[in-house]
């Protein structure tokens, strides 16, 4: 985890916002609405060679070359990278653009602060949870996420 932050604080905003919420295999995630750039179609990924198993490959969107990560992969989710993957989550996290594969985009939610609780699980990597008509959904800390992805260190560890 990184100096600073306090894992008993959680996430907790004042009033209600927008999630992202996208399914990878079986489990639900989410993460700020604001972070979203868009959602597409996965196009050709390529491999880069030596990258962590975590990263799927790069792929050109719209004028940029994106890496993209494997949230499966990250939290050993069993499926194979690219399996099955339908669409490109694009996000810019504190300015650095990256892409998330995803099985389905659910679309914006707005949660009311009051449904967000303590993940369960997930580990420094969730923010908190709440529910959706879909199941539990997994509200992931950005800028944790940001973070491991840098380190190169799986952020269920």
């Amino acid at each position: 985890m990184r100096e600073g932050r306090d894992p008993d604080a959680g996430f907790a905003p004042r009033e209600a916002h927008y999630t992202f919420v996208f399914r990878v295999g079986a489990s639900l995630y989410a993460l700020d609405g604001t972070l979203v750039d868009h959602v597409g179609e996965r196009g050709r990924i390529v491999p880069v060679p030596a990258a962590p198993a975590h990263f799927a490959g790069v792929v050109h969107d719209r004028g940029r070359v994106l890496a993209v990560v494997d949230l499966a992969r990250i939290f050993g989710g069993g499926v194979p990278a690219r399996e099955g993957y339908r669409r490109l989550v694009a996000l810019e996290i504190r300015g650095r653009p990256l892409s998330v594969l995803a099985h389905e985009a659910l679309g914006l939610r707005e949660v009311a602060p009051g449904a967000l609780r303590p993940a369960s699980g997930r580990g420094a990597m969730a923010a908190a949870e709440f529910d959706d008509p879909r199941g539990v959904v997994t509200l992931l800390d950005p800028d944790e996420l940001l973070h491991r992805l840098r380190l190169g260190v799986s952020p269920a560890s």
